[in-house]
């Protein structure tokens, strides 16, 4: 009698075992994707000009073919000017901010979700429900 109850419990604590490292080690993760700097260090990354590569759906897949010549540029002053083959089409007010630990570009009163901001690459969710996303190269 005493085997079977060490059976039965040696069966339980190992289902309990497996199933505790089972869920913690395959949590998902939405932002897996997303390369994001501090806070204080966006502004100074986004400072520059900036090229549009094309925009992409949530699979990674070009969308919307875009005009060639299209970029955006961000002064230290807080302005915001998008151009085509520099020449200036609309200027704009932008900030930055963090919200739910997520960082947003914040131009003029629409919000865009940051995906991906370093040294060479921006790109930012123009509709996050959808997954849809723009990538700009930094320009040379």
């Amino acid at each position: 009698m005493k085997k079977r109850l060490f059976y039965l419990m040696f069966v339980a604590f190992a289902a309990m075992s497996v199933s505790l490292i089972t869920f913690t080690s395959c949590s998902s993760n939405d932002n897996a994707d997303e390369v994001l700097p501090a806070k204080e260090e966006v502004s100074n990354l986004l400072i520059g000009r900036w090229n549009l590569v094309g925009n992409y759906n949530s699979e990674g897949k070009e969308i919307d073919q875009q005009m060639p010549g299209e970029s955006i540029s961000f002064d230290v002053a807080g302005r915001m000017l998008k151009q085509w083959f520099n020449v200036k089409r609309s200027s704009y007010r932008w900030t930055v901010y963090e919200a739910d630990g997520k960082l947003y570009l914040m131009v003029d009163v629409e919000s865009y979700r940051i995906k991906k901001l370093n040294a060479d690459e921006f790109e930012f969710y123009y509709s996050e429900a959808d997954g849809k996303y723009s990538k700009y190269k930094k320009a040379k």
